[in-house]
């Protein structure tokens, strides 16, 4: 169905997020190759359209930019951004890419019509987690307020205050397949209206448990007035995955898994490489496994809880654990995960920030992708300090994605 929600919206204070969502991931393909989608619009009618977009690194984001009431025309964010009457360029921000033209000032805002505002598609991923999580949408426009929102570098190309960012998230949704793609910005009086598609995996598509932030990361030139109202249009689709791609062939977040299968090794790729891609496999293939409750004693000590892990293929694919920690001073504990191979691999190291912002899982570095996954795992807790402080986990949860070896 079609999302058309205004968010009453001021000079964003530090850290800020606002109402919205958007996304750039689909599941099912339509004749080209690209996957097809299908939802609603404002006015209850069926609309279907391919997508290419996943706002990720290593994709190519092309889009029609329609304005309220103004211009429609394909915008192109690829070059330098200009806000004269004819734009156009070639230019290509990090490594996400949209291609078209403008034909709309994004200063002039005095007339009744809205006009089209020329946009670069940035990599959300260079935002901290903490940052991604909230849903809503943020504009930023200085770079005092870049650094409350986040530590992160300011993106490619950008210079406050003559450029502003758009941020925009639906938080942590199941992974792969939820998504979120601007295709048109435009700018009346003091409104930013965000028209785009957010993308939902269709009840034919298998996903982890393990969540991840589905959202995008705007820049563009800055506006004439203060933006009070963010209006967003982006209409909520649907993506099959009846044709995604068969057993043991490669999938990402542009080819995704046919139905029944998962694509195995997404997690990892996504989080610790930055690169998602995997290989489809049969969604047997996973499971989650909970492990019980453990005293965390005071005074230096060492606490060590194991779990059974059985029923799965042989090594491992993707590896995410979810701690119900009560301590408390966490920065003083170490925490660590052992596979049945005895590879023992960090989890968490004095860690004074929130270990699961968004309610999103860790996902350890170090396990190889070829080890063993039957058997016993082992999660060590080592308060470093010693002093009167004691806690406990409470529960803790392992995915698994495994393959044949």
């Amino acid at each position: 169905m079609r999302a058309a929600a205004r968010v009453r919206l001021t000079t964003p204070p530090p850290g800020a997020l606002l109402l919205g969502a958007l996304l750039c991931c689909a599941y099912g393909c339509g004749d080209d190759g690209s996957p097809e989608l299908t939802g609603t619009d404002a006015s209850g009618g069926t609309t279907t359209g391919d997508t290419s977009s996943t706002g990720l690194p290593g994709t190519t984001t092309t889009g029609t930019a329609s304005a309220e009431g103004s211009t429609t025309g394909t915008t192109d964010t690829t070059g330098s951004s200009s806000t004269d009457d004819s734009t156009t360029g070639s230019t290509t921000t990090g490594s996400t890419e949209t291609q078209g033209e403008s034909s709309s000032s994004t200063s002039d805002t005095t007339g009744s019509s809205a006009v089209d505002v020329p946009f670069t598609v940035q990599d959300p991923s260079i935002l901290e987690l903490t940052a991604r999580v909230p849903p809503g949408w943020v504009v930023v426009t200085t770079g005092d307020q870049w650094a409350s929102f986040t530590d992160a570098p300011v993106p490619a190309g950008v210079t406050f205050p003559d450029q502003w960012v758009l941020f925009g998230s639906r938080g942590p949704q199941p992974y792969p397949g939820h998504a979120l793609a601007v295709n048109a910005l435009s700018w009346q009086g003091d409104t930013l209206s965000v028209a785009g598609d957010q993308v939902d995996p269709a009840d034919d598509c298998e996903t982890y448990e393990f969540i991840w932030p589905a959202d995008t990361l705007l820049s563009f030139d800055a506006l004439d007035g203060k933006v009070e109202d963010i209006d967003d249009q982006t209409a909520v689709l649907e993506a099959s995955c009846a044709a995604g791609a068969a057993e043991s062939m490669a999938c990402d977040l542009d080819s995704p898994c046919a139905t029944g299968l998962l694509c195995a090794g997404i997690i990892r790729s996504t989080v610790l490489a930055n690169d998602p891609g995997g290989l489809c496999l049969d969604s047997s293939n996973s499971g989650v496994f909970t492990g019980g409750a453990v005293t965390i004693p005071a005074g230096g000590a060492t606490a060590e809880l194991s779990m059974e892990v059985s029923g799965l293929t042989t090594v491992d694919m993707d590896v995410t654990i979810l701690l119900d920690l009560d301590h408390p001073a966490p920065e003083e504990l170490e925490i660590e995960l052992r596979n049945p191979d005895g590879n023992e691999v960090s989890v968490a190291n004095l860690q004074s920030t929130e270990l699961h912002p968004g309610g999103v899982p860790i996902v350890p570095t170090g396990f190889s992708g070829d080890e063993s996954v039957n058997g016993t795992w082992t999660l060590i807790v080592r308060d470093t300090v010693d002093n009167a402080n004691s806690g406990s986990v409470q529960t803790w949860d392992v995915e698994i994605m495994s393959r044949l070896d």
